[in-house]
């Protein structure tokens, strides 16, 4: 749509959007996408989902903005430490993604939202898939939190590779100098 001037009103409803979505403005949300038919309201997605806004990110999958969630969708979704929002990313996709769930809550170290994955989906083979992630990532309160509530412990193996990996993490780190100020 373009006004007298040639200036053009996607550009502002793109905007708007982007605003609702970060404000949570779903009334907002759904005038911008009902106004403007432009194929960048995809790039809304990342947008609602950094925001953590579950209601917005219910309107564009209903409206069609959303046709699927993808694993960096997921990330995403868990970087916000949302019960709310990674449940309804579940539950509109494939099973596969409860393992990138997983992975992800690990990998961040999100351990309320891993509690919260472990009750949901009481199944050893994706504690097992967060454990050796956290082996991996050196996630030192992930391995602590397996070990304590479910009783899964590293291998002899994993724990040589932790205490490989910290070793040369500890080697690795720069040290800090101070200069003097005299």
């Amino acid at each position: 749509m373009m006004y007298s001037n040639g200036a053009s009103i996607s550009g502002h409803m793109r905007h708007l959007a982007v605003a609702a979505c970060l404000g949570g403005h779903v009334d907002l949300l759904r005038f911008a996408i009902e106004s403007d038919d432009s194929p960048a309201l995809s790039s809304l997605k990342p947008i609602a989902l950094r925001a953590g806004r579950l209601c917005v990110v219910q309107v564009l999958f209903e409206k069609g903005v959303i046709s699927k969630f993808k694993a960096r969708d997921m990330r995403l979704a868990v970087a916000t430490g949302r019960v709310d929002l990674v449940a309804f990313l579940l539950d509109s996709s494939s099973h596969g993604m409860v393992a990138e769930a997983f992975k992800q809550a690990t990998t961040q170290c999100q351990i309320a939202l891993l509690k919260w994955l472990c009750t949901t989906y009481n199944e050893p083979l994706y504690w097992r898939i967060a454990l050796q992630v956290a082996v991996a990532d050196l996630q030192h309160d992930v391995i602590a939190y397996f070990a304590t509530t479910h009783n899964l412990h590293i291998t002899p193996d994993e724990a040589a590779r932790v205490h490989r990996r910290r070793k040369r993490h500890d080697e690795d780190a720069p040290t800090r100098q101070t200069r003097s100020r005299n």
